[in-house]
């Protein structure tokens, strides 16, 4: 049977697979567009249109090597491990919501609840880090307490 906390994990895949793929697609229009450049006669508008082609290609690359490292994040973490305490690979019920801590990738919504996936080292996955089920934790000077840990 499939866990609650495997369903929102497979949807950060799925989340991250998609930016991936946007990504190479944007990355490679871009390389075609700095090819199809045409030299002319005014070479400096060559020069400068190819250069801000290899400019947006330059960003799509690292925009896609961003994703792959939250790809290769979220598949280093093991979504059937329940622990007590909480840290990378736990899905946290709190009094102010619901958290996937694993990488910064958004949130993913499940039968009608929003889980919001963050890293661990983020100032919210870190107030979170070691604390259990019935802990509380304090965020932007507000008291939270913690539900429930999977």
């Amino acid at each position: 049977m499939t866990t609650l906390k495997q369903i929102i994990h497979q949807k950060c895949v799925d989340l991250i697979d998609q930016k991936i793929a946007m990504h190479q697609k944007a990355m490679n229009d871009a390389q075609d567009a700095a090819n199809k450049e045409q030299r002319s006669t005014a070479g400096d508008k060559y020069d400068t249109s190819r250069a801000m082609s290899q400019n947006e290609r330059d960003m799509f690359a690292r925009q896609l090597a961003e994703s792959l490292q939250m790809k290769k994040v979220l598949t280093s973490l093991d979504s059937s491990r329940v622990a007590k305490k909480i840290s990378g690979g736990s899905l946290v019920h709190t009094s102010t919501g619901n958290y996937y801590l694993s990488v910064s990738c958004g949130n993913v919504t499940h039968n009608g609840l929003t889980y919001f996936a963050i890293s661990p080292l983020t100032p919210l996955g870190q107030a979170m880090l070691d604390k259990e089920a019935g802990g509380d934790f304090v965020m932007r000077n507000e008291q939270n307490s913690i539900r429930k840990v999977e």
